[in-house]
């Protein structure tokens, strides 16, 4: 579904990625890990398309297929409710109202912040907020889903439901690449990609 190819990104002078190189096949859950700054966040920003690489290629199969990031720190909108965060994101991606609607109350439910529905997103928890950032994501129903971190605000019982949210959109038919500092969390995708100072440095190839 995505192929990273030869994948260099850089900020002035300073070297986020060094010639990266994987594939994420639809159906797969695979982690990237590394310690912070290893250039984890670089490399989903340069997969999603916001990053301009300095060398390499970064190919979608279908070129048609549709990429979701759920971004580190959550990217909500303070003045907006939690259900408003998710209706701006559909209806700007050419949603339908009402389409829109049911899968923002959906996904809001698959995370257990439908209670939380009409409130500012100012007015949640970390863990609240961390959780509608992630349902953003998941209503989207896109191809290739990117999700960074996402489980670094959120209690063990809700840290098993994101990983399980993302297996099943893996079962859907999504490659999933979740960017992650935890081990545990790691060892629950189906391959992993190590990052050391912006270079691949060990791969285990989903299954």
């Amino acid at each position: 579904m995505m192929t990273v190819t030869g994948l260099s990104v850089s900020y002035g002078d300073l070297v986020a990625l060094r010639d990266v190189s994987f594939h994420a096949p639809a159906g797969s859950l695979l982690a990237v890990t590394g310690a912070s700054g290893a250039g984890k966040t670089s490399l989903l920003w340069a997969m999603a398309g916001l990053v301009a690489p300095r060398a390499g290629t970064v190919a979608r199969s279908p070129e048609a297929a549709t990429v979701a990031l759920i971004p580190q720190g959550n990217g909500l909108a303070m003045v907006l409710t939690a259900r408003e965060n998710l209706l701006v994101a559909l209806l700007a991606a050419g949603v339908g109202r009402r389409d829109a609607a049911a899968r923002a109350d959906a996904a809001l439910e698959r995370l257990g912040v439908d209670g939380q529905s009409g409130q500012l997103v100012d007015e949640l928890s970390g863990g609240q907020r961390q959780r509608v950032a992630i349902a953003r994501g998941l209503a989207m129903t896109a191809d290739v889903l990117l999700a960074d971190e996402i489980t670094s605000d959120l209690d063990p019982r809700n840290r098993d439901v994101a990983m399980e949210v993302l297996r099943e959109e893996a079962r859907r038919g999504a490659a999933v690449v979740f960017a992650t500092h935890d081990p545990r969390a790691a060892a629950d995708c189906d391959g992993e990609l190590r990052l050391v100072d912006g270079a691949a440095v060990s791969a285990t190839r989903p299954a």
